[in-house]
């Protein structure tokens, strides 16, 4: 039905649209008023509300004690080969939980490097800059995926909040300086831009045709400021 249609999938009839796994019941203003009193009083008498912050778990965090001690000895025992191991202790133990094989206090310890561990993996420093150039790509790459897999499902173009970019010091100075507009009027600039020159193809949501784009504006701008055809920007610091 047109009226239950998103307002990207009829200004693009052409692409493909994910079909509605479930069809929703058109409830009166009565059943709205009950379930929205009804969902009032399960946030109010529940009790996930009231309680602490989930602890870390403890069979993930007897299975690290184990491997963190298998690499400490020098050992080469796959995640797999403990999670078995684990798994025999059990067995042997004749137990169906992971707490029944340790102290009160061990369980504290456990669940205590777990969670160092996992905040050191979230926003501890990379050792090295090879590392650090990896994470930086890969996190950016997904990044620039997810954007562009929202814009294909939704076709955001307006945002509340304002584009941010990664430069060396001083380079974006280039776009105030010389061509007279900010960078992020540079951005909106090549927003509208490509708002028209979009065609729904392939090749107009690929990163690197995005990249391609931006250069040409740039270049652009640059040789109408300095009035010479042939001028070509140059990236360096």
């Amino acid at each position: 039905m047109p009226s239950l249609m998103s307002v990207h999938s009829i200004r693009n009839p052409g692409k493909r649209v994910q079909p509605i796994k479930q069809r929703q019941k058109v409830l009166s203003h009565a059943e709205k008023q009950s379930r929205a009193l009804a969902a009032a009083q399960n946030k109010i008498n529940s009790e996930a509300l009231h309680k602490q912050v989930r602890k870390a778990n403890l069979y993930n965090a007897y299975v690290h004690d184990l491997f963190e001690k298998e690499i400490a000895a020098g050992g080469h025992k796959t995640l797999r080969e403990l999670q078995e191991e684990v798994k025999a202790r059990m067995e042997d133990a004749g137990v169906s939980h992971v707490k029944d094989l340790i102290s009160d206090e061990e369980i504290v310890r456990l669940r205590g490097e777990l969670k160092d561990a996992t905040e050191l993996k979230r926003v501890g420093i990379r050792a090295t800059n090879k590392v650090a150039a990896m994470d930086s790509y890969q996190t950016m790459k997904n990044m620039a995926e997810g954007a562009m897999n929202l814009f294909e499902r939704v076709g955001v173009r307006e945002d509340s909040s304002l584009p941010h970019c990664f430069d060396s010091d001083g380079a974006l100075d280039f776009c105030l300086e010389v061509l007279g507009f900010s960078k992020v009027d540079l951005l909106r600039m090549f927003e509208a831009w490509n708002c028209v020159h979009d065609r729904g193809g392939h090749n107009s949501n690929d990163v690197n045709a995005l990249c391609k784009k931006i250069v040409k504006l740039i270049e652009d701008s640059l040789r109408k400021t300095v009035k010479d055809k042939n001028a070509k920007m140059s990236y360096k610091n």
